[in-house]
């Protein structure tokens, strides 16, 4: 197969993952309107404003109305970008089952034991506590080697 009927075949599947750079005029809208159409989309910018607002859900561009942000799956958890030690450092972590779950924690280890908690062992329970997993990822991401 070729590289573009591989391309449109992901396309039409909806597997295709979409890389937006710049989360202004044009690649706020088009990262909405992709991922309303159901692909998975990873926007970037360099603009931290830009970039914790879009994380909280505020968007910066007039028509795009906030309600039409959320970085949150409704199928995985933890998914987000974290902020990273030293200047303006971020990382994306996406688990997308169980497994992964389970390695993540291993590789975080004692740095946030919380995270071994039963209540996080399954999609559901990762998901009814995102805010708390997230805030225990980013103060594992943030801290210096």
């Amino acid at each position: 197969m070729s590289v573009e009927r591989d391309l449109i075949a992901k396309a039409e599947a909806r597997t295709a993952v979409f890389g937006v750079i710049g989360l202004g005029y044009v690649g706020l809208p088009l990262t909405v309107e992709l991922a309303a159409t159901g692909y998975r989309v990873i926007g970037f910018d360099l603009n931290r404003r830009v970039v914790d607002g879009v994380n909280a859900g505020r968007s910066h561009i007039l028509d795009v109305p906030s309600e039409r942000l959320g970085s949150r799956s409704r199928s995985i958890a933890p998914q987000g970008c974290y902020r990273c030690a030293g200047g303006d450092e971020w990382c994306a972590i996406s688990v997308l089952n169980d497994d992964q779950w389970e390695a993540l924690v291993a590789e975080i280890g004692d740095e946030a034991p919380e995270l071994r908690s039963p209540r996080f062992a399954t999609l559901a329970g990762r998901l009814d506590h995102h805010d708390e997993i997230d805030a225990a990822i980013e103060s594992w991401t943030s801290v210096e080697l």
